[in-house]
């Protein structure tokens, strides 16, 4: 029993697929840079808070606190029955081992038996630790990435998201940040600006020409052509500040060194399908992990274990053994701390898709409630 909790508390190794932030196609990422991760957090939360605010995007999210809080106590609800059944009574074995040592009615000194013989517990804690963050981060916090998924349009988002980051680093708390944005509708602007710079480029150059022509051809007065020519120089000062200053405050051009981090935090991008409502998202769901081509595939319902009732009788079985580990002083301190957000209760309910939080309710919602499904090909 002792050997369980103990080794039930060990911090996981982070890896990024997110729960409520998959790296969308189509969708537009933040990227948040600075010397004081304390700084560069807080205005990560800011730019989250008035994001959330803007009609034209679904979601935004810094880390997964809240989805962590909701799922980490209901972890258990998400092993299967016969996996349930096993720990419970592998855990009553060692109880009553642990409590015939104490009282000296031990009929056998060997070592105590074993307790998730089969890491079905651990495995689960070591998912969720994988699938959510405090912060979508690196670098021990001197880069946060704001997920942002546009509700349709993802070029109208990121000029939200520009605004927005652009009156939170006017704040003189901030200044020492650096932003950035990656994601296709950056690419897409910065192609269109790219091309439309070019078109501007080339619309002079024919007006010089022509220019030049009409006095070889003494059409107009030399005092004529030195004006025009002034006036298409003036033009193309104009639309270079014009490019120039679209750029202020933030990058819109593509950052090879930025997109590379929010990959690295975030994970690849992922496909995304629309679906009907939730319970279709979770039979497409199911569709597409039968497929070869497929490596992942998540809807809202899978968020939502199956046998509910019938597992919380094993539940409270695990909830009065920690319980009376603390009782007697086994499960105290720094290990206390580590396994409470995931210490089984009592008093734990069954809960559908209703009841999820809305950050990961946002993330899976485009149309109508959990219509959306996340779709990783091999």
């Amino acid at each position: 029993m002792v050997a369980f909790l103990l080794s039930f508390v060990i911090d996981a190794h982070a890896s990024p697929m997110h729960f409520t932030a998959p790296a969308r196609r189509g969708d537009v990422d933040v990227v948040l840079q600075g010397d004081d991760p304390s700084v560069v957090r807080a205005l990560a939360d800011a730019v989250v808070a008035d994001l959330s605010k803007e009609h034209v995007i679904a979601s935004a999210a810094d880390g997964e606190r809240a989805v962590r809080d909701f799922m980490a106590p209901r972890l258990w609800l998400f092993m299967s029955l016969a996996e349930l059944r096993a720990l419970r009574d592998e855990v009553d074995t060692a109880w009553d081992w642990e409590v015939s040592h104490e009282m000296g009615t031990a009929l056998d000194d060997g070592p105590p038996p074993l307790i998730d013989t089969q890491h079905h517990a651990r495995d689960w804690k070591t998912w969720l630790e994988e699938r959510t963050s405090n912060y979508f981060e690196s670098d021990a916090g001197h880069v946060v990435v704001v997920a942002v998924h546009p509700r349709a349009d993802g070029v109208e988002a990121l000029r939200a998201a520009r605004a927005v980051v652009t009156r939170a680093l006017a704040n003189a708390r901030f200044t020492s940040v650096h932003a950035s944005f990656v994601g296709d509708p950056v690419r897409a602007v910065a192609t269109h600006a790219k091309h439309r710079e070019e078109l501007t480029i080339a619309i002079v150059a024919l007006l010089i020409l022509a220019v030049a022509v009409a006095i070889a051809k003494r059409r107009i007065s030399r005092q004529s052509a030195v004006v025009a020519v002034a006036c298409i120089a003036l033009a193309c000062v104009g639309s270079r500040r014009l490019y120039a200053a679209s750029a202020a405050d933030v990058d819109i051009a593509p950052s090879e060194d930025a997109t590379q981090k929010a990959r690295a935090i975030l994970g690849p991008e992922v496909d995304v399908e629309t679906t009907k409502d939730a319970t279709s998202g979770g039979e497409r769901a199911r569709t597409l992990r039968a497929r070869g081509d497929v490596a992942e595939a998540a809807s809202l319902l899978d968020f939502v274990p199956p046998d509910q009732q019938a597992k919380l009788e094993h539940v409270a079985a695990l909830a009065d053994h920690v319980e009376a580990a603390r009782r007697h002083q086994v499960l105290v301190g720094e290990q206390w701390e580590k396994f409470r957000p995931f210490a089984p209760s009592a008093d734990l309910k069954p809960f559908g898709a209703e009841d999820l939080p809305p950050e990961l309710v946002a993330s899976f919602t485009r149309d109508a409630r959990g219509d959306l499904v996340f779709v990783a090909h091999k």
